[in-house]
């Protein structure tokens, strides 16, 4: 399992994005992010690969996204993004 990590402005961000989902959809991202944050079979049209990030389309959010950084070798997700379409295009441009 993976710790999942927010980076410090994104945390409130991915908190109140949590906050606004249902208990189910919740659990979903989380475990998302905690067990296959590279995405598998399943998971290919809503988490991609962006430079050396992840973007996750958020199940249960209309348009919002999280970005992430993946670290394997200490078993670490970073959340560096939490927001919407729009504002997730901003910050990939920024990348």
């Amino acid at each position: 399992m993976y710790d999942v990590k927010a980076h410090s402005k994104y945390a409130k961000r991915f908190k109140k994005l949590l906050n606004s989902l249902s208990t189910n959809d919740s659990k979903k991202l989380k475990l998302f992010l905690q067990s296959t944050p590279k995405g598998n079979k399943t998971s290919h049209t809503t988490c991609k690969k962006i430079k050396n990030n992840y973007q996750f389309d958020v199940p249960g959010a209309k348009g919002n996204r999280v970005i992430y950084r993946v670290f394997d070798d200490s078993k670490t997700v970073l959340l560096l993004f939490a927001g919407n379409h729009e504002d997730a295009k901003s910050f990939i441009k920024n990348l």
